[in-house]
């Protein structure tokens, strides 16, 4: 920040998106609060950025931990991430603003966040076989959305060592990592709303996140098309 002003903010939300978005949301709304109007800018491209590396992070999970199924995340994932990088860049920031505000992000190599996703990763994975195995796809979705209300990085970690261990099958696990995705993103639209009070940057942060989340089911339906549909 002391070096790059707002564009510091950006850089800092992307990176924090990588770790946690929904601590970067929090982060960037509060510094709104406190600043007022000339972080307007700033706050939305973070938003958009910290969403945008959300995305890319749990697409490298699946990659890592399930390969196999990387091919059918793609779609959905490339879309929302395309979403999110033409959303930042459509709202420029303001060249004039000295605003120096920090952001206070977790490390991720902190012992207690650490554990906070191993425990979140061993619960889901334990809950989600479980919920396969007597209640079919359906009750898996229902975890996996749960899992995106908490920490979508571990619900997605589990849903790919499911998938690699054949506990449950690639198209169930794959619609299971998009919708906890989704859920990660939409469950920061009221988020916002409580936390802002700019009707104008409300509308448009809201209508931004909808829009990603509405490209990322526009993906899943091509998946089903492409990937997941029996061929004769």
């Amino acid at each position: 920040m002391r070096f790059l002003g707002p564009r510091g903010m950006e850089i800092t939300a992307f990176f924090g998106g990588l770790v946690n978005s929904r601590k970067v949301v929090v982060e960037l709304t509060s510094r709104l609060k406190e600043v007022g109007t000339p972080l307007l800018p700033s706050v939305y491209r973070g938003i958009m950025l910290a969403t945008g590396a959300m995305i890319l992070r749990n697409g490298l999970i699946v990659l890592v931990l399930a390969s196999q199924a990387a091919t059918a995340c793609a779609i959905p994932m490339t879309l929302m991430l395309l979403a999110s990088a033409v959303l930042w860049r459509r709202y420029p920031t303001e060249r004039n603003s000295e605003e120096t505000a920090t952001l206070s992000l977790e490390s991720p190599f902190k012992l207690s966040a650490a554990l906070k996703f191993g425990m979140v990763f061993l619960s889901l994975n334990v809950v989600g076989a479980l919920a396969q195995r007597n209640f079919g796809p359906a009750s898996f979705y229902f975890v996996s959305i749960a899992g995106g209300l908490l920490s979508s990085a571990s619900s997605i970690a589990s849903a790919a060592t499911l998938i690699a261990h054949h506990e449950i099958s690639a198209a169930t696990g794959v619609n299971g990592i998009i919708l906890s995705s989704l859920t990660s993103i939409l469950i920061n639209v009221p988020l916002i709303r409580s936390m802002t009070k700019e009707a104008a940057f409300r509308r448009r942060v809201c209508f931004g996140l909808a829009l990603v989340a509405v490209v990322g089911l526009v993906g899943v339906g091509l998946n089903e098309v492409i990937f997941l549909v029996p061929r004769n």
